[in-house]
């Protein structure tokens, strides 16, 4: 109710999303801090989305090789030092 007062109170098109659709949704509390972790993890892009019912993890990869090397650190745990 405080945030749905707090953006009734501001100017038109202060604040907007900028993207209409599922980009202007509330997302569960904790979900981008967990995508920002797995991206940092992983070393590349991941995005979450959820559902009422399921939710997906997308994780991007540039080459073979990227995508090899995302593998072994989800199942080795082996993250690149460099």
């Amino acid at each position: 109710e405080a945030i749905r007062s707090r953006e009734d109170s501001r100017p038109a098109g202060a604040g907007a999303p900028v993207a209409a659709g599922r980009a202007s949704k509330l997302r569960p509390p904790g979900l981008l801090e967990l995508e920002e972790l797995l991206s940092d993890y992983l070393d590349t892009r991941v995005q979450v989305t959820m559902s009422q019912h399921r939710g997906r993890v997308m994780i991007e990869f540039a080459t073979l090789e990227d995508l090899e090397r995302i593998y072994r650190v989800m199942t080795e745990g082996n993250r690149p030092t460099a």
